[in-house]
């Protein structure tokens, strides 16, 4: 196995990040790709893992030219800070990777073994049952390349992934890629800010960049040689990668000799010469020494100039066009040709959905939350009598369940949707599933998640606040599930198409909006009473007060009642009217719509919102 790549040029728009870089790396073998913060390394491991598609030149597999939208098959790639669900443990994310990565024809205990090897060979066994929010930055990588493993590439990519991590970490990590490439014969390239001389030390090969170009591209052994025959010998007690790297960032004026040998191009016409020939050496400083030191340089290069002839007959230099289009990117490509199939996406999807959601909805501290507002509303709403006094609490009631549970759900999604929505997106790019799969499988994942609490709230205080009969009670129940689930749709789409703060933002102002608008604080003046059907809570609590006040029982009359018919004496029966029909209340209150048509437009809401939130996430 070998991925290769010949006069690579990178772009970022119009500019050139990277120019004319080769490499080769075989399977076993470890590149580092090594150059001070933003040289473009990320950009290159970017280009050879089918991620970015701006660039020019030729990336071969085998031998054979590859496509910039087959790499992706071919190469795992593991960014520098890998993305998780956060409340899945170590060892459901690797499960749940596994089932997404491996081929559907692999049967269920070949998938178990492939995952146990990928969290054993990865050193994750110990913390199997950690939470993945909770793991160090070690971890963190550690679990990221157990989830690529799992895709079953010959090369494995990874952005520096000793960024960040404290010594001993960076000695366990060199020690895991060591063990990674000799039992899986893999290709590992890893990209490094700040060489470690352990690490050096473990590759086969490095590749220094500095300003777009490549500096030295070679065995790590004989670093030393070039440095010396360059006029830069290593002192006794400094590494040859980390007295490259003080040269490269040290400024040294543009007019030296070491400047122009080592900042300028040690190349010409496409293939390596000698250091020698390039640099400007002062007369006397070449001894025998260093002449043997070139002579080795030399027979490195020739050799590389041999290979490189021998690639020239084997595939076709012709550049790649610029005029690439950028829509390669797009979701819609990247979930063109996914690993599994869409009923296996939908079930592993729906499972991992349920054990997220379920962790965060129901977590306990949220369960006492509402535990304590439904103690509360208990205590408020006991037992109040069926009277003309008591229409404004019950009333009241209707609208706090309303504005509470639509309030928790819209705010549920908002806050915790953009978190997960970066995971996604990586995993989509990453060719594992389709945007259509993972919206349907989170729609019925976390409907039954999200409607226990409110049913639980409604079953309680429905007949503690003596509302209406048995089949208003489930119309009712039905009426917060359908209101609950469409707030967390606009949740799910304003999380999904705003970057914070604009979502708390937008969601403060839309709420307090649609309140004033619905009339709940104040009758609005004629001239924007329209702004009520603009109000979402207008449908599902219209809906409740039809329900508690239609077909319902008569209201007693109070004692200085408003009603017209109240405390008025029947001729016939010479007796006074104590009650009054319930609809009376739907009159007073302009409540035309029947139930159905409040749900329905419910309904509609929350299909819009939807099916914008799986347009914007095929967009990102």
């Amino acid at each position: 196995m070998e991925l290769s790549c010949k006069n690579l040029s990178i772009f970022q728009k119009s500019e050139r990040i990277l120019q004319d870089i080769e490499l080769s790396v075989n399977g076993g073998e470890i590149l580092a790709v090594i150059g001070h913060e933003a040289c473009g390394k990320t950009a290159l491991l970017s280009v050879l893992s089918g991620r970015y598609p701006l660039y020019e030149g030729t990336i071969c597999f085998n031998g054979v030219e590859q496509k910039y939208d087959a790499l992706s098959k071919q190469v795992a790639f593991v960014t520098s800070h890998p993305l998780f669900l956060p409340t899945l443990t170590i060892r459901e994310t690797v499960e749940y990777a596994g089932y997404l990565r491996l081929d559907k024809d692999i049967s269920r205990s070949e998938k178990l073994d492939q995952i146990k090897t990928a969290q054993t060979i990865t050193g994750l066994t110990d913390c199997a049952t950690l939470p993945a929010q909770l793991c160090s930055k070690l971890q963190q990588v550690c679990l990221g390349i157990a989830c690529e493993l799992l895709q079953c590439t010959g090369v494995l990519v990874i952005d520096e992934p000793l960024s960040g991590m404290s010594c001993n970490d960076c000695y366990k990590m060199t020690d895991i890629l060591t063990k990674i490439c000799q039992q899986t014969n893999k290709a590992i390239i890893v990209s490094l800010s700040s060489p470690l001389n352990y690490f050096i030390n473990r590759c086969s090969k490095v590749l220094f960049v500095n300003q777009g170009q490549a500096i030295y591209q070679g065995n790590p052994a004989m670093l030393e040689a070039f440095l010396r025959a360059a006029g830069c010998p290593t002192s006794l007690h400094d590494s040859p990668a980390e007295h490259l790297m003080s040269i490269l960032g040290s400024g040294i004026n543009h007019t030296t000799s070491i400047q122009n040998s080592l900042l300028t191009r040690i190349r010409k016409n496409g293939t390596y010469i000698s250091a020698h020939d390039d640099i400007w050496v002062p007369n006397g400083l070449l001894g025998n020494e260093h002449d043997h030191d070139v002579d080795k340089i030399r027979e490195t290069d020739l050799l590389c100039d041999s290979l490189n002839d021998q690639d020239q007959m084997k595939v076709n230099l012709e550049k790649q066009t610029f005029s690439l289009q950028m829509e390669k990117m797009t979701l819609e490509d990247a979930t063109s040709s996914c690993r599994t199939s869409f009923w296996n996406q939908m079930k592993v999807l729906t499972s991992r959905n349920f054990y997220n959601s379920r962790r965060r909805i129901l977590f306990p501290v949220s369960v006492i939350q509402n535990l304590y507002i439904l103690v509360i509303c208990v205590l408020i709403w006991w037992q109040p009598e069926r009277t003309e006094e008591t229409i404004k609490d019950r009333m009241g009631l209707f609208f706090f369940t309303v504005v509470q549970w639509a309030f928790f759900a819209l705010l549920d999604a908002i806050l915790t949707f953009p978190k997960e929505m970066r995971v996604i997106l990586s995993e989509m790019q990453n060719k594992l599933y389709r945007t259509s799969a993972y919206c349907l499988s989170k729609t019925i994942s976390e409907i039954p998640l999200a409607i226990i609490q409110p049913c639980v709230y409604m079953i309680v205080i429905y007949w503690v606040a003596n509302l209406n009969s048995v089949s208003a009670f489930l119309a009712s129940l039905g009426v917060l599930i359908v209101d609950v689930v469409t707030a967390q749709s606009i949740g799910l789409f304003v999380g999904a198409a705003l970057n914070p703060p604009w979502t708390i933002s937008v969601v403060s102002l839309g709420l307090l909006s649609m309140m004033l608008w619905g009339g709940a604080f104040c009758t609005p003046p004629p001239w924007l009473r329209w702004g009520k059907f603009a109000s979402y809570f207008t449908y599902g609590l219209n809906a409740l007060i039809t329900l508690e006040f239609q077909n319902a029982e008569p209201i007693k009359c109070g004692s200085a009642s408003m009603v017209p018919v109240c405390n008025m004496t029947i001729p016939e029966t010479n007796q006074t009217v104590t009650h009054f029909p319930s609809k009376f209340v739907l009159i007073a209150q302009n409540i035309t719509w029947s139930v159905f048509d409040d749900v329905i437009v419910i309904i509609v809401i929350g299909l819009i919102a939807r099916i914008l939130w799986y347009i914007v996430l095929r967009r990102k």
